[in-house]
């Protein structure tokens, strides 16, 4: 049975070389890249997934995700890491009833690799 990281695998690729928005970065032989997600709207009291896709050379282990700069009320529900193979991970924001509604609020997402290795990437949340 093929798993579903293989079949999107090629969809991230073909991405990447058409210029989505993302960084890499390199050290020691190993790069890191990640991609832009997809801007977020969330209603309060509610949830909503975050896809976040990275691309990984030279290492295979897992890579720690850190959204910073979370608007108040807002968190992430699950441990935020891709494992290890894996090429992307869906995460739960829950905005709490009484988060404050917001627009264009920038979120910084951190993807951290081996040695010190560590990638930013940035998205907009709404609450209403």
């Amino acid at each position: 049975m093929i798993s579903l990281a293989r079949l999107l695998l090629p969809l991230g690729l073909v991405a990447l070389s058409f210029g989505c928005a993302s960084t890499t970065v390199t050290k020691e032989g190993k790069a890191l890249t990640l991609l832009r997600p997809k801007n977020q709207n969330l209603e309060r009291g509610e949830t909503n997934k975050v896809l976040i896709t990275i691309q990984r050379d030279g290492f295979s282990g897992p890579v720690e995700i850190e959204l910073q700069d979370l608007p108040s009320g807002v968190r992430v529900v699950e441990k935020a890491v891709v494992p290890a193979g894996d090429t992307f991970q869906s995460f739960t924001l829950f905005a709490e009833a009484d988060a404050e509604p917001v627009a264009h609020h920038t979120v910084t997402i951190v993807a951290k690799g081996p040695d010190g290795l560590a990638a930013e990437e940035r998205f907009q949340i709404d609450i209403s």
